[in-house]
């Protein structure tokens, strides 16, 4: 009631100021409100889309490696000549050389003939973390 009653015995240019400065501030609220949820909505389709993006680009690059890697197996499953006795030197010569070129997907490549003889591009760590008599000499 004090309101209004104050309200009342506001002159004309007063009353008028109020209202259009009442409705003014309602439109620029409403405005403001509904630009922000847009740039929310625009900012999350952004992001999602990036999220896809990146996921993708990655699974691509998952798959190219493992296409080198299956590539490179199988030119090596190919050349049975590395898989004879004498060839020992250039077993872990070839190997060497896929290793080289392919780092970083490759680090270890192991050739293991049908008799058990294990051949690899890092041989002496093979050697030593492959010998047999290894976990009795850690037991020891």
């Amino acid at each position: 009631m004090k309101l209004i009653g104050w309200y009342n015995k506001l002159g004309i240019a007063t009353k008028q100021f109020l209202y259009l400065f009442t409705v003014t501030l309602i439109l620029f609220l409403v405005l403001g409100w509904r630009n922000l949820n847009e740039a929310q909505r625009l900012l999350e389709e952004q992001v999602t889309k990036d999220a896809e993006m990146l996921v993708t680009r990655t699974m691509q690059y998952l798959d190219a490696s493992l296409d080198n890697v299956e590539n490179i197996l199988l030119l090596l499953s190919k050349n049975y000549e590395l898989l004879e006795e004498g060839n020992e030197k250039l077993a872990v010569e070839t190997l060497q050389k896929y290793a080289d070129n392919n780092n970083s997907a490759i680090r270890t490549l192991y050739l293991i003939r049908e008799d058990g003889k294990v051949y690899s591009n890092t041989q002496v760590f093979y050697e030593i973390i492959g010998n047999p008599h290894l976990e009795r000499l850690h037991r020891q």
